[in-house]
């Protein structure tokens, strides 16, 4: 069953502005591997480690994380209002799916982690299961706890070709304002978007993605549409450089809180993926080997620097991101990549290329205007708790970690690197 939609930021709205239908390539010769016994020996060794690591961390795939995740206080609740859903969660997780609709698990190509969940559920296609970001997105985000109806939002971004974080954030957006009275049925197209009205969601997605009536308002996110209303909308605004925030929730781990600030497409947990290791995830090979304490900012940016060119090089190299589960860091990177390449690249070698690579991102956005102001975190974050245990992001801790972050970059107060650190890394 065709999934995993690639909809993040829109690329496709942009392909399609530019008549662009598809991109193909066709291969017609096979790969050349420096040294391949030595690779397969290698790769050997690390297999049944890394398939009881995965099994403990992927058991189920993303979905399989919902209820932990919730206790940990990084599931957002009501367009990030916040709050418990420990119970619903439950209800919508990975264990209750499989409980009730799943037929096996399944890995990518050759991947010893098990990681996507199939299932067959009334109401949607047999095939791939929402992943945690999509049950977030339209389950504890929308109040939803019916796992059919997440499942049907989660097909329809899929054939819409939608992202489904920033769809179910856009709609828990008019949730907020039709229970507010900013949006109105009569504005709604006759829609009467209340907290878990399931039949709300699944036509709101019908109008996004047709750009039909209230839906052309929404197509473009939230931040656009709150510009399109003429009112100042900023206090339910949940965006980074008019990206949706992801559903992982930055009050639970202040380092994610400086990762959405200054990651270079907006807010995107995938470009640092910083909770984790602050939660106690090992990677010794950058320095880490217990968790930090997530409500202050002491060693974020360090922590955000490093992560963010290490992340780097795993897009570089075509990497899965779920290996830092393995806590795969540049040493072991950079053996394997010399296994195939017959390089002598060191550890030091990847890092300064990943830093390469964000940094020459970075100029882009400094090029296209983009400064300091626009290293923010959205104002709920720093002004509403999570729950009574988990207050906001401090506006003092967050303007302490993007200062630390610039000048461990070598970037200026304003934000963009300084001609010397671009020479350093030969970008100038």
């Amino acid at each position: 069953r065709y999934a995993r939609s690639a909809g993040r930021t829109g690329m496709g709205a942009v392909m399609g502005s530019k008549n662009l239908k598809a991109v193909v390539v066709r291969g017609t010769g096979g790969i050349a591997v420096a040294d391949g016994m030595g690779l397969m020996k290698r790769a050997a060794a690390y297999g049944d480690k890394e398939k009881r690591k995965f099994k403990r961390n992927f058991e189920l795939g993303t979905a399989g994380g919902v209820a932990a995740t919730e206790a940990f206080g990084d599931m957002p609740i009501r367009n990030f209002l916040g709050g418990r859903w420990a119970e619903k969660a439950e209800r919508v997780s990975g264990q209750t799916m499989f409980k009730k609709y799943g037929k096996h698990e399944r890995s990518c190509l050759s991947c010893p982690s098990n990681c996507t969940l199939v299932v067959d559920i009334p109401g949607s296609a047999a095939g791939h299961a929402p992943e945690y970001e999509t049950i977030g997105a339209f389950g504890s985000m929308c109040e939803c706890d019916r796992i059919e109806v997440i499942a049907r939002c989660n097909e329809l971004c899929n054939d819409y070709g939608l992202d489904t974080i920033s769809a179910g954030n856009t709609i828990a957006f008019v949730m907020e304002a039709f229970e507010k009275g900013i949006l109105t049925e009569a504005t709604l197209d006759g829609i009467r978007p209340s907290w878990g009205n399931v039949e709300a969601m699944v036509a709101l997605l019908h109008k996004i993605g047709k750009r039909e009536g209230i839906g052309d308002l929404l197509a473009d996110g939230t931040r656009a549409a709150a510009e399109r209303l003429g009112t100042d909308l900023s206090d339910m605004l949940v965006e980074v450089k008019g990206v949706e925030v992801p559903m992982h929730d930055p009050r639970a781990f202040w380092s994610n809180a400086l990762n959405y600030a200054v990651a270079n497409r907006g807010a995107c947990h995938m470009e640092g993926v910083t909770f984790t290791v602050e939660s106690g995830l090992p990677f010794p090979d950058l320095g880490y080997t217990a968790p930090m304490d997530p409500y202050i900012p002491d060693g974020k940016a360090e922590l955000n620097a490093k992560m963010h060119d290490l992340m780097a090089i795993y897009d570089g190299l075509g990497i899965c991101k779920f290996y830092i589960v393995v806590s795969y860091g540049p040493t072991i990177l950079a053996e394997w990549l010399n296994y195939c390449t017959g390089w002598e690249t060191t550890p030091e070698d990847l890092m300064r290329t990943g830093e390469r690579i964000f940094t020459a991102k970075r100029t882009i956005n400094v090029a296209r205007g983009l400064t300091r102001k626009d290293d923010y975190l959205p104002k709920r974050l720093l002004t509403v708790p999570q729950r009574d245990d988990i207050g906001p992001v401090s506006p003092q801790g967050m303007e302490r970690m993007l200062t630390e972050y610039y000048r461990l970059r070598g970037w200026n107060a304003a934000g963009a690197p300084t001609e010397a650190r671009l020479k350093t890394l030969g970008l100038a």
